[in-house]
């Protein structure tokens, strides 16, 4: 595997002095010496990093680390399903009852530990796939446990999911089984009215596979690689370390996120591991010491990003960072370390799933385009990305693998620890109690994530939702009146769905899906029902019920009361006003400047903006913002300051922004006075 960096682009600016048309390019990256991937046994067994994240080492029992594993019956947690050769039946609902049903069949099939699963359907249509031997468990250690079996050379993901009765709890089988991705097996057919099997040597079914789709997430270091098949389809093979010697050894403990996953490709380290350079090229917080550079950060937050996004690969062959563009097969790519994902994918913003704001994650896995819109990230506040927080190589006592306790409001601790938000943690007694002064609520069951963390987004769809919105803002009860004719879902409010939905919402319940986490963490450690003005929600993942609005009605009476310098803001109507359909620069003032300046554009389609400075010799000095915005104009504070905090020097400078349908440049003098 080649370890290569890609150029940058050319600017090309013309300009009224003396004719003068400036043509350069800027590297992203110097360039590299080749590295490959050497698999994360490499690192755990060389006898460098043994007891740092050896076999027995707390990372190994992340999820990162465990996210697939040969099935054993102690790893399967329906172990006794299969043992008891279960049929588990769903009903589709788009078709009349008897052709809109199907089964999955559980078996051990008679030998002691293999599991084998089936699909089929009924009714007078009915069809049946062969038995599949489950290869690997997939997950099973948070929120549920899928299987993945072997057909055609190409794994692919089973039609349901067990879904755990509690975060983390392996123990029994109590939990409930979902239906997903069944149209990776079958499609509804409207000829026959019922639901149509794939066949499984068919480029329809080829495309479903787990090496097409999921595999550039789910393995440390990876090729995928098209094979032409006699007759005109084509099959995706992926293949990672140990495959290609057909070692099951090593193909088993690198089918995972591994070392190399977030570290890039580590032969040069291996060969010389005393080298400093190599050492610094595998070490992301090496990468920049003094923490002010937004681009190394960038880099940082696409570690996570390559798989805690929504996207394709260049071409959208693929459901992972890819770069697929190239004509030639053997120059496509995958994403690597210090690389700008940006040029791995299509799009940053198109495949994701929003509510219907068109900005608040309603999918699995869209943290990045979640953070992207954060004042975190225009603050540049987290300077080694996602694991200022979030630990990596092992599991803490927190859950979501938090460094801290960020549930608690006690002065000191998590959020609002010395040099954060230590002023949030102020309180003051009213009427005997103890009362935040920020959150104007209880002391004791105050906490940030439950107003500016909502729960928004579910990998169960086992009815709440799991995953936290990263965008830090708080979802107000307007926005469920705002959305109420949503012909999907409606539009949750961080008010009810946090706290006040049926007394406890998806947070401070005593039945809270992540172990009662908000509840363990928080300084008062018991239940307390909220307020829900007699109002019962029998319906958790709708927000378009006659309850909703009336639950919504008087959270706002709250809100407004509690919070007015907040709402002056709100807007009565949910008109989106027009914009022009082409991409402008509207100004940048003053000019020339001598201090801040403030840049105004105008973009037609919500999307990635990226805004920049250059100087005339192409080189980037300042990136001023790369985030997610939303059509119509908008605008940016910039201080004349570079990437690593210095006032820049007189002179003329280029602005380029830069969006997923425009790129355009304006030039703009400093003075320097």
């Amino acid at each position: 595997m080649v370890n290569r960096f890609l150029p940058g682009f050319t600017i090309a600016a013309f300009f009224l002095l003396g004719g003068v048309v400036l043509v350069t390019t800027l590297d992203s990256q110097p360039a590299a010496e080749e590295a490959e991937f050497v698999g994360q046994h490499t690192c755990m067994t060389s006898g460098c990093h043994s007891d740092e994240v050896g076999i027995n080492h707390t990372y190994m029992q992340t999820m990162h680390a465990r996210i697939h594993e040969r099935p054993t019956p102690e790893n399967v947690i329906i172990d006794r399903w299969f043992e008891i050769d279960t049929v588990l039946i769903f009903q589709g609902g788009r078709f009349k009852a008897e052709n809109d049903t199907f089964k999955i069949a559980l078996s051990k099939r008679g030998t002691p530990d293999e599991y084998y699963f089936r699909f089929y359907t009924a009714g007078p249509y009915s069809d049946s796939t062969d038995w599949h031997k489950i290869v690997y468990n997939y997950g099973g250690n948070g929120w549920l446990q899928r299987f993945l079996v072997e057909i055609n050379g190409n794994l692919h993901v089973t039609p349901f999911q067990y879904v755990l009765e509690s975060y983390g709890d392996r123990e029994g089988d109590n939990g409930v089984t979902i239906p997903i991705d069944v149209n990776r097996w079958a499609v509804p057919d409207r000829d026959i009215g019922a639901l149509r099997l794939m066949e499984p040597q068919s480029q329809e079914f080829y495309n479903q596979s787990w090496d097409k789709n999921c595999s550039g997430c789910h393995l440390n270091g990876y090729e995928v690689d098209p094979e032409f098949l006699p007759g005109g389809d084509t099959i995706w093979r992926a293949s990672w370390p140990g495959t290609a010697e057909n070692d099951s050894a090593v193909t088993d403990i690198n089918i995972a996120i591994g070392c190399e996953s977030c570290h890039g490709p580590g032969s040069l380290h291996v060969a010389e591991p005393e080298n400093p350079k190599y050492f610094e090229d595998i070490s992301p917080k090496r990468w920049d010491d003094s923490k002010t550079s937004r681009r190394v950060t960038d880099r940082k937050l696409d570690l996570c990003n390559q798989c805690h996004n929504r996207h394709k690969s260049t071409l959208e062959y693929h459901g992972f960072p890819y770069d697929d563009a190239n004509g030639n097969v053997a120059e496509r790519k995958p994403f690597l370390p210090r690389l700008d994902l940006m040029d791995f994918i299509s799009d940053s913003l198109r495949w994701a799933r929003f509510w219907p704001d068109r900005k608040t994650s309603i999918a699995h896995h869209q943290t990045g385009q979640d953070y992207w819109r954060s004042s975190h990230f225009e603050g540049h506040v987290f300077k080694d990305g996602c694991y200022d927080c979030h630990a990596v190589h092992e599991n803490t006592e927190y859950p979501y693998q938090l460094k801290e306790n960020y549930y608690t409001l006690d002065p000191g601790e998590g959020c609002v620890a010395f040099g954060c938000h230590a002023d949030k943690a102020e309180a003051t007694m009213i009427n005997d109690t103890l009362v935040n002064t920020h959150s104007q609520h209880h002391q004791a069951h105050s906490q940030c994530v439950n107003c500016h963390y909502t729960k928004t987004a579910t990998i169960t769809f086992a009815g709440f939702y799991e995953f936290s919105d990263h965008s830090d803002k708080v979802i107000r009860p307007t926005e469920t009146i705002k959305y109420r004719d949503d012909i999907r879902l409606g539009m949750p409010n961080t008010c009810a769905e946090s706290c006040h939905r049926n007394g406890y919402g998806s947070r401070n319940g005593p039945d809270a899906f992540d172990r009662n986490a908000s509840i363990r963490y928080s300084t008062g450690g018991t239940p307390m029902r909220a307020p829900d003005y007699g109002i019962v929600d029998k319906q958790p993942t709708f927000w378009k019920e006659a309850s909703d609005f009336a639950l919504a009605d008087s959270l706002w009476e709250g809100y407004k009361r509690l919070y007015p310098e907040y709402v002056g803001d709100v807007s009565d109507t949910n008109e989106i006003p027009p914009v022009r359909r082409d991409s402008r620069f509207i100004s940048v003032a003053p000019n020339p400047a001598n201090g801040p300046v403030t840049i105004r554009y105008e973009i037609p389609v919500d999307e990635s903006i990226t805004v920049e400075v250059f100087n005339t010799a192409g080189e980037r000095v300042a990136l001023v913002s790369r985030r997610i915005e939303f059509r119509g104009l908008r605008s940016k504070v910039w201080d004349l300051r570079d990437d690593n905090g210095h006032v820049i020097p007189a002179g003329l400078y280029f602005l380029r922004i830069r969006g997923e349908s425009f790129d355009g440049l304006q030039s703009f003098f400093v003075d320097g006075e």
